[in-house]
């Protein structure tokens, strides 16, 4: 599970599902997680989300799959 010192805050663009057990987002919606705090989604069907990233993620720069996104 992803736990970096980057904030992420998302927004599901299109699709939806689970963010977390404890939250099920819809397009619209934005969710807010702060640097450091492990976490996880899961999303069952094709989704669009945009995320930003504070401090930039460098391993988003590399135009390869960062290794916390690789399907399993």
């Amino acid at each position: 599970m992803p736990s970096g010192r980057s904030e992420d805050v998302g927004s599901l663009a299109a699709g939806d599902g689970p963010a977390a057990k404890e939250q099920t987002i819809k397009p619209g919606d934005v969710a807010v997680i702060p640097g450091g705090v492990e976490h996880e989604a899961f999303f069952p069907e094709d989704t669009e989300v945009i995320d930003f990233f504070a401090p930039v993620r460098k391993d988003f720069l590399t135009g390869e799959i960062p290794a916390c996104m690789a399907q399993r």
